[in-house]
């Protein structure tokens, strides 16, 4: 039984193959740049709390979560927040790869669905696809997780 295992080189899960090689895991935060400009009616500002990052070979998961504590005006279907700077590693294939999804709360009876779509310029756009109550910004926080792959 072991505690802690320092490797020099990675370690082969599964087989002896170069493809059973796990030599490449990171974790860290990122700095997204968003951009409202493409939803209705968006005013004000926003508070980041927590960007963080797993790569692993390369899949890399993105995580942010966000608060629009000084924002006016009311989420509807279809408003987009685009995400178009900071992703700490470039797109595979343009950005043809990715997107998994998020949510929007404003408290327990108030929530938004969020679907990804992953963009050609390294980012990507969330888009509200589903609300539930009354969707206030101000005071609402939104969580959103993307997966890509990187080159």
């Amino acid at each position: 039984r072991f505690k802690d295992i320092y490797l020099g080189g990675g370690a082969f899960i599964g087989g002896t193959g170069t493809a059973n090689k796990l030599d490449d895991y990171e974790e860290g935060t990122w700095s997204p740049s968003f951009n409202f400009s493409e939803t209705a009616g968006f005013s004000g500002s926003i508070t980041i709390s927590n960007a963080t990052y797993t790569k692993i070979g390369n899949f890399v998961s993105l995580n942010v979560q966000f608060g629009f504590s000084a924002s006016s005006g009311t989420l509807a279907v279809g408003d987009k927040i685009r995400v178009n700077g900071g992703i700490p590693f470039a797109q595979k294939s343009s950005g043809s790869y990715g997107g998994t999804g998020g949510a929007f709360a404003y408290n327990a009876n108030n929530s938004a669905g969020v679907t990804i779509q992953p963009m050609s310029d390294n980012g990507f756009r969330a888009f509200i696809t589903a609300i539930h109550g009354s969707m206030n910004r101000n005071g609402g926080a939104m969580q959103i997780t993307f997966n890509y792959q990187t080159t």
